[in-house]
């Protein structure tokens, strides 16, 4: 190989590098502590391993001439911290539970003895983080699965944590996302992660859908001094951590329901609207190899028949469609545009009338259907999501990892009355939404003081909004040309 050709790989992969670590955010835990003998003075050379209690994954290096040592980028979950060293008794803490950002700190100070003898502690290490100093809060596996969630929205429960003042949820997902107001934040400043992955939405950057709550560990929202690998937006960071697979086969199967019989009536509607939404899945995990590779695979189903109720519209009565307002109040009687005069008696001649508009309202605005005045409408808004995420972990050594995860939403909703119309079939509309998020993630210890860290992200949002009132101007006789063409046929 030329000399050039190698220098542009070199600066090929440079910039690779760059790029990677500028925009690498983790999604793992820190173990860090130090070693000292019963005299209190630091061991140098001191091997500790790590191994994680659920995969069977382990971690080693050794402490260095201060006593100190950094086990760095390791997964979520429970731990057993091991210390040996010649003539000191074996050190084995179990029960280190290391949570996403966490830094857990377990000073170990050995006993003097045999290697073949152990001293076992078991207990997770202190909550106080002396590593660095990110503020945030932990929504971890149980209040997740426990805690009641209205449309199983994970988002909504960073409503629980300290600094959140509002957080806007969806249940079906549409291209706004979701958003949260944290210490003073703007609602669209936070930055939304999914496995160390960007999620936001980058249509008004509110947070993707994440995947439900049997297929998330946990997540964790950092809400001042984060560090500057977080530094892409202004307000909070959360980032969530789906799943994986252990040496242990788990799963779940579920449905919730939401029913009109259970439901009280609305003071301002004749009769409880009907309401149908199920919500149900199920998730699998387990081993593909036994200490090697692990899965975890998760789908859900939401379908939702509802109804939306309008009755604040005052469509034009069969009188005043042929311009005849005179039974109306004086005030409220038509003026004519030109003289700035009302109309004599409260009726507007025929041959002052638009075509045009004539054809709209006959064609497109019913009649009141209230003694009042007014137009009650009850219509259906029917949505169905479904999403399917999976993952998989594969530990190619004692210090090499890889992992990767795949989540798709897709879903599909009517909405009757768009943009606040009180007329029903004039603003219809048929909304689609897609979400695809990939990431794919290599953590290497290449030695005890070097780790790679290398993250691909793939995320994408696509959306087709389309009025099924396709109408346009010239239907009704116009002759203003139009820059829309509502005749094309909606996209698959």
């Amino acid at each position: 190989m030329s000399g050039s050709i190698r220098a542009v790989l070199a600066a090929a992969i440079g910039v690779l590098v760059a790029c990677g670590g500028a925009y690498a955010q983790t999604a793992t835990a820190t173990l860090l502590g130090q070693i000292t003998d019963p005299a209190g003075a630091r061991v140098a050379g001191a091997e500790i391993t790590a191994t994680h209690l659920g995969t069977g994954e382990r971690r080693t290096t050794a402490s260095d001439v201060s006593g100190s040592y950094l086990l760095a980028a390791l997964p979520v979950g429970s731990w057993k911290v091991e210390a040996r060293m010649s003539g000191f008794k074996t050190f084995v803490r179990e029960g280190v539970v290391l949570d996403v950002n966490r830094n857990a700190r377990v000073d170990i100070q050995l006993a003097i003895g045999e290697v073949t003898e152990t001293v076992q502690v078991t207990g997770d290490a202190p909550l106080v983080d002396t590593h660095q100093v990110q503020m945030g809060a932990l929504v971890d596996s149980r209040r997740i699965r426990e805690l009641p969630l209205s449309g199983r929205n994970v988002y909504s429960l960073a409503s629980i944590l300290p600094g959140v003042t509002s957080a806007s949820t969806e249940t079906v997902y549409t291209r706004s996302g979701s958003t949260l107001r944290v210490n003073g934040s703007r609602t669209m400043h936070s930055t939304f992660l999914m496995d160390g992955g960007s999620n936001n939405s980058h249509w008004r950057n509110g947070g993707n859908a994440a995947p439900n709550p049997e297929a998330i560990q946990e997540f964790k929202l950092i809400t001042n001094n984060y560090n500057a690998e977080y530094g892409r937006s202004a307000g909070a960071v959360v980032n969530v951590v789906t799943r994986s697979g252990t040496n242990e086969f788990h799963g779940s199967v579920y449905e919730f329901l939401r029913n009109d019989k259970l439901n009280a009536r609305n003071f301002f509607v004749p009769t409880v609207p009907p309401l149908r939404q199920n919500q149900f899945g199920a998730s699998l995990g387990g081993p593909a190899m036994r200490n090697r590779m692990f899965f975890f695979g998760s789908w859900e189903s939401l379908i939702i028949r509802s109804t939306q109720f309008r009755n604040t519209g005052r469509p034009p009565t069969e009188a005043e469609r042929r311009g005849d307002f005179s039974t109306s109040p004086p005030g409220q009687r038509p003026v004519d545009p030109v003289t700035r005069q009302p109309f004599p008696g409260g009726i507007i001649p025929a041959d002052r009338f638009d075509p045009v508009a004539v054809k709209i309202i006959s064609q497109e605005v019913p009649l009141p259907n209230t003694p009042d005045g007014r137009l009650e409408a009850l219509r259906s808004t029917p949505s169905d999501q479904h999403q399917v995420t999976g993952k998989l972990d594969y530990l190619l050594g004692a210090s090499h990892r890889l992992s990767g995860n795949f989540f798709y939403l897709t879903n599909s909703r009517f909405n009757p009355f768009n943009g606040g119309s009180q007329i029903p079939g004039y603003g219809e509309y048929t909304q689609r939404y897609h979400q695809y998020n990939s990431v794919i993630t290599e953590n290497w210890m290449v030695s005890p003081s070097l780790l790679n860290e290398f993250r691909f992200t793939y995320v994408r949002n696509h959306f087709d909004d389309r009025p099924l009132n396709q109408k346009s101007w010239s239907d009704f006789g116009s002759r203003i040309p139009l820059a829309a063409d509502f005749h094309k046929p909606f996209p698959p």
